[in-house]
């Protein structure tokens, strides 16, 4: 399970893309978001549920890379027989090797800077970073084009493949990587790649 989609047909659990998630909403709650702004032709949050159940329930296991997301689709969805499998290995604790602090402080954001991510956030940061002795960095490229003029004021590094991220990360020494994103994500590899670099 990547995403909520079977209980809900905002697949983050996003009423609006720029806002907070839903935390423990009601179905009259669901249903009046529904009604505001239609997705995936939903007609009622319980008719959705029950359209979609079957992918839980029916499951000899539903694995979840988390206990976060196991925990919220069991608040929302039918009874399963749920299984938290980590995408990590569970080898020991993650050592930290950020880079000492001397100057301004690097900050990367990694992956595609899109509004569920946390680019109004990061926008709003990057216009205010410089003063602050902060420099912030986007190791990706922006959704689309409205927020172009950010990235290139981050010094964007563009797209990627997957393999390239570790040396990005190490040609841009970052004290810390910051993952503004605006709902609470079942998984994430660019998280991963910052874990396994040593980052905080």
């Amino acid at each position: 399970v990547h995403d909520y989609l079977a209980v809900c047909p905002r697949v983050n659990l996003l009423p609006r893309v720029d806002g907070p998630p839903c935390a423990d909403p009601s179905p009259a709650d669901c249903d009046a978001c529904i009604a505001h702004r239609p997705p995936r032709g939903a007609r009622d949050i319980l008719s959705w549920r029950a359209e979609h159940a079957w992918a839980l329930r029916d499951a000899d296991r539903v694995l979840f890379p988390s206990a976060d997301s196991r925990d919220r689709m069991a608040r929302l969805g039918p009874p399963m027989r749920a299984v938290v499998a980590p995408h990590e290995p569970a080898a020991g604790p993650w050592r930290v090797r950020a880079p000492a602090l001397r100057g301004k402080l690097r900050i990367a954001v990694l992956g595609v800077m899109s509004v569920g991510k946390g680019a109004h956030a990061i926008a709003d940061i990057a216009a205010l970073a410089g003063a602050h002795g902060i420099e912030l960095r986007l190791i990706g490229a922006p959704q689309g084009g409205s927020f172009a003029e950010t990235a290139q004021a981050m010094r964007a590094t563009g797209p990627y493949e997957e393999a390239e991220l570790p040396g990005l990360l190490a040609a841009a020494r970052p004290h810390a990587v910051w993952f503004p994103a605006q709902w609470a994500e079942t998984y994430s590899y660019t998280l991963s790649a910052a874990l396994d670099a040593g980052l905080p």
